[in-house]
């Protein structure tokens, strides 16, 4: 769908100030501490406003509370700032845009800017509507192409949409979609077979802990499309002031014909336009979709700041400055997405899918030789994407649908979707 896509001119992006920056309020500091820094007290560096440090080694080096846990943050170095002898402090992920002195205040600090992940984001403010969006940023074949999707979506299945926070989620509510979006999200990295660190349990234990706590105070929105009463789309994103923050979007990959992420998008950004978001920031990283989709790129920086008058200062930046950069380079040359495979090779035993071999029929089988089965019984699942797409196909109800085994193979199913019939034999 990329191709369908309008090129817009450059947009100017909303600055990204300390007043604004939900990853330096309480609520999340609070939560990273307990979960990565032993609990122990944010330290307050003098002449650094918006931010709070921590210290992660024996090294003169303090870095931002949240390191790269946040989603942008921004500060700002007053006069008073005066670094310790040997110390350098560490700032993560600093969008580009953020208000941020260009040159330290005193000649003696050093500031070193290293380019790390591209950001994407959509600004809302120069929307009156979802169509005028569409109508902007998509061409005519992509736009019918999502209304389509979204038709068929609505006549296949029973199919609701709810944006929660605040008192509108329960505890219990919330655990169900947490745990609905941490299997998709399972599913989906078997999929592709790539590691993702937020499946490791004390990252998990960690957004649990932080989504509930922003939700309940109106710091965070949950974006659900249900089939019937099961999740199949969920987002958890972040609301800081007038910018709503994109977290990982994820669908159940079964109903990829369907576009789903595309689906998602379109309301999240239709609920910005009601409720007088200005900005919907996509945050770091690059994909295909947040290309598409958004207005305008930016990039996010880590900041090093240190005494250019101290010798173990300069080298230590020297040295954080060199890692960063050669990180970034492996990213650039996608060695990154090598080290993910193997990761999740290592992880993850080789479990062969079923692969599949469909025919259409012109008719029903003896019914004699068949039993019908319930396909969503998790021992079917390989068959749903097959079920899902032929119903995409015809613009089916899924109340219409019907699916068999036959009585003499285990291995072999037949599909009625109307007058649409299906064998299905597993090789």
């Amino acid at each position: 769908m990329g191709c369908y896509f309008r090129r817009i001119p450059t947009v100017n992006i909303m600055p990204h100030t300390p007043t604004n920056a939900l990853f330096t309020t309480a609520p999340f500091l609070n939560v990273w501490n307990r979960h990565f820094n032993n609990n122990r007290p944010n330290i307050q560096v003098p002449g650094i406003t918006g931010l709070f440090f921590f210290k992660p080694t024996r090294l003169p080096l303090l870095k931002n509370t949240g390191a790269t846990l946040t989603h942008g943050v921004s500060y700002g170095i007053t006069a008073n700032y005066a670094p310790q002898n040997k110390q350098v402090h560490v700032v993560y992920d600093v969008p580009e845009h953020a208000p941020i002195p260009e040159t330290a205040p005193t000649k003696h600090i050093g500031l070193k800017k290293i380019k790390q992940y591209p950001g994407y984001v959509v600004e809302v403010a120069n929307y009156a509507s979802i169509q005028q969006y569409m109508h902007t940023r998509m061409r005519s074949k992509s736009r019918w192409k999502l209304k389509r999707a979204q038709k068929r979506l609505e006549t296949c299945f029973n199919i609701r949409y709810e944006a929660l926070k605040g008192h509108a989620i329960t505890e219990s509510t919330f655990i169900q979609l947490f745990e609905s979006y941490y299997s998709l999200l399972e599913k989906r990295t078997l999929q592709q077979q790539r590691f993702n660190h937020w499946l490791l349990p004390h990252k998990k234990a960690f957004l649990k802990e932080l989504l509930w706590t922003l939700l309940k105070d109106h710091k965070a929105i949950v974006f659900v499309i249900y089939k019937q009463h099961t999740p199949i789309s969920v987002t958890f994103n972040y609301l800081s002031n007038t910018r709503m923050i994109l977290g990982a979007p994820v669908f159940d990959t079964d109903f990829e014909k369907f576009n789903l992420g595309y689906i998602g998008f379109l309301k999240q950004l239709a609920w910005c336009i009601d409720n007088h978001i200005e900005t919907f920031d996509f945050s770091k990283g690059h994909y295909n979709y947040k290309k598409r989709l958004a207005d305008a790129p930016y990039l996010f920086y880590h900041h090093i700041i240190y005494n250019k008058t101290a010798i173990t200062s300069r080298l230590l930046a020297g040295i954080i400055a060199t890692t960063y950069r050669c990180k970034q380079w492996l990213r650039e040359q996608h060695i990154d997405q090598v080290f993910n495979k193997w990761m999740f090779t290592l992880k993850h035993k080789k479990t062969p899918q079923p692969q599949l071999h469909v025919t259409p029929l012109e008719a029903l089988p003896n019914p004699n030789t068949l039993l019908p089965i319930d396909y969503n019984d998790t021992a079917y699942a390989f068959l749903k994407p097959t079920i899902y797409n032929t119903l995409f196909a015809g613009c089916t109800p899924e109340t219409a649908l019907t699916v068999f085994k036959t009585k003499h193979s285990k291995k072999s199913f037949i599909l009625q979707a109307q007058t649409t019939y299906l064998h299905i034999q597993v090789v």
